[in-house]
């Protein structure tokens, strides 16, 4: 099944909490889990592999999605 994306917000890094959806550069949303803020980074688990991003990074959150066949 495949999603497509129908709305987004950009956010910072900063303000991201577990099990939001991203949005990344191949259009296939994921989830995050295991959100680590720490002094300038911020880190967590998408996609079975650890991230790790500026607290002023721009990520784009799916706010609204649609599931196509």
């Amino acid at each position: 099944m495949k999603a497509k994306i129908v709305k987004r917000l950009g956010v910072t890094a900063s303000q991201l909490r577990d099990f939001m959806l991203i949005d990344f550069d191949d259009d296939e949303p994921g989830m995050i889990q295991n959100v680590r803020h720490l002094a300038h980074k911020v880190l967590f688990t998408a996609r079975s592999a650890e991230w790790s991003v500026d607290k002023d990074e721009i990520l784009y959150v799916v706010t609204n999605m649609k599931l196509a066949e």
